[in-house]
């Protein structure tokens, strides 16, 4: 394994634009940066009322879940070596790095990990992509980029129908949140460009305890938000509620989204012209200006995930709205967490706009193979690992990374669900209202869109600029773009 140069919470370095994660299959310098998890947050139970389904999905095979059930030669690709550059900003990704020995003693394949800031694994990702030059093996990717690199990425469908390379039935390709996987499949011809890591859509959550002193009830639409907060709010103590707002393109997949299809709008017309600075939105994005501004810390116009965990992880947030791994399971530190916020964390569906949507986060992360890689077939047995039943079983109630059904079926997930059924049948409540055609347009250009609306969102929150001469500046942008492109 290389060794690791750690920086700082406060050294790490704001992503932005597509989210790509690889694994490479030749030496690069090590940079990385680096933050700490979000703290572990057991809360009491409840009941959640949601006309979204919460039954705990589940899923049976006669096949062992064991990576030495697999019916393959697992040293088949033996005396290969692979590079894995990694965003170090998921908890899950350290266990990975942990248990790597395990793939290695598995498999003969080595792996040396080249810990990147994201900002510099992304350039060198989209160089290679876009050169063919084949230096990166494994991609971690999100249905968003297909667009941009799909014609680099090797459709798995071979692999899997290869008895040599997969057990399918071990697989259990099935086992994977069909919603969620689905994303990562092509619609028209049926080719599977990578493998569900994760699942992930938006959650409120709450301090039970303060709602409680207060007679409040977690709210269920965004002017609930506005009350609540404001009514919770007592600065600098504390806040009201807690939200990101910097203005990078993951803020528009989590938090935008939300107000667009809220607020009855939409990403682009029928013609493909850009639809997002239409009245509907700019009300949406003057509602938001008034929520961070009289709910929120002042320093929200630029925060990221991990700032909003950290606020309710230190009491200074009554609200917050984020992603739903960032659960009580979800690798937070029990003893990093004062007593009073520890047990009275809980969880709500997302908000609904005017329009009476809800419109959370469809976002799952997934492995692909880089088409040009000099190592697929060993790359191949890695992504397998790393999506096993052994694994996911042993990763994902740690981290709050859901990606298979059966996870929720095991010893380990039954144990978990007596303590948080609040998150575990909100989470799920969340994963039905994500809707896959009310997110960001699967385009080649999706990138550019969202960094144009996150940019027009920021300068409204922060009060630079006004809703609606933001949102011109960014449509007339993402214009541009479109008619490059030849949409019209």
């Amino acid at each position: 394994m290389t060794e690791e140069k750690k920086v700082t919470r406060r050294g790490y370095v704001k992503y932005a634009g597509a989210g790509i994660i690889v694994v490479a299959g030749a030496a690069a310098g090590a940079y990385y940066a680096t933050l700490p998890g979000p703290t572990q947050t057991p809360s009491e139970t409840t009941a959640v009322e949601t006309t979204a389904a919460t039954t705990v999905p589940t899923t049976k095979t006669e096949k062992g879940i064991r990576l030495i059930d697999a019916d393959i030669d697992w040293k088949q690709f033996s005396g290969e070596q692979i590079l894995v550059p990694f965003f170090p900003a998921e908890p899950a990704l350290d266990r990975i790095r942990e248990d790597t020995s395990r793939f290695e003693e598995l498999t003969g394949i080595k792996v040396s990990y080249d810990l990147l800031a994201e900002p510099e694994l992304r350039q060198k990702v989209a160089l290679d992509l876009t050169t063919r030059t084949g230096n990166y093996d494994m991609i971690w990717n999100s249905p968003y980029e297909y667009g941009l690199f799909k014609d680099a990425i090797e459709p798995l469908n071979s692999y899997m129908d290869d008895s040599k390379l997969c057990d399918k039935e071990w697989l259990d390709y099935k086992d994977f949140i069909p919603k969620f996987q689905a994303a990562h499949e092509d619609e028209k011809t049926g080719d599977i460009y990578g493998i569900l890591w994760c699942a992930e859509s938006n959650m409120i959550y709450y301090r039970k305890d303060k709602y409680d002193e207060m007679e409040l009830s977690p709210p269920e639409t965004w002017d609930d938000v506005y009350e609540v907060g404001k009514s919770l709010n007592n600065p600098p103590q504390w806040y009201g509620f807690s939200i990101r707002g910097l203005g990078y393109s993951a803020t528009t997949l989590t938090v935008v989204n939300n107000f667009i299809y809220g607020w009855g709008g939409d990403y682009l017309n029928a013609d493909m012209s850009p639809a997002f600075n239409d009245p509907k939105i700019v009300e949406a994005f003057e509602f938001a200006r008034k929520l961070y501004r009289d709910t929120c810390s002042p320093g929200a116009p630029s925060y990221d995930w991990p700032e909003v965990l950290l606020e309710m992880q230190q009491g200074r947030a009554m609200t917050a709205f984020e992603m739903t791994w960032a659960g009580p399971s979800a690798g937070w530190i029990k003893d990093q967490v004062a007593p009073e916020v520890y047990q009275k964390v809980y969880y709500a569906l997302p908000p609904k706009g005017p329009t009476g949507i809800s419109a959370p986060a469809f976002w799952g992360w997934g492995w692909g193979i880089n088409k040009y890689s000099k190592h697929k077939d060993a790359t191949w047995y890695f992504l397998q690992w790393l999506n096993s039943k052994e694994m996911q079983n042993k990763w994902h109630w740690d981290y709050g990374y859901p990606s298979r059904l059966s996870v929720f079926d095991t010893p380990e997930a039954k144990k978990e669900l007596g303590s948080f059924d609040n998150w575990v049948s909100v989470m799920l409540g969340c994963f039905d209202l994500a809707d896959k055609n009310k997110t960001p347009p699967k385009i080649p250009e999706s990138v550019e869109i969202q960094e144009s609306i996150a940019t027009a969102w920021n300068a409204t929150i922060s009060g630079s600029m006004d809703a609606k001469k933001a949102l011109d500046i960014a449509a007339d942008a993402v214009d541009k773009a479109m008619r490059k492109a030849g949409y019209y």
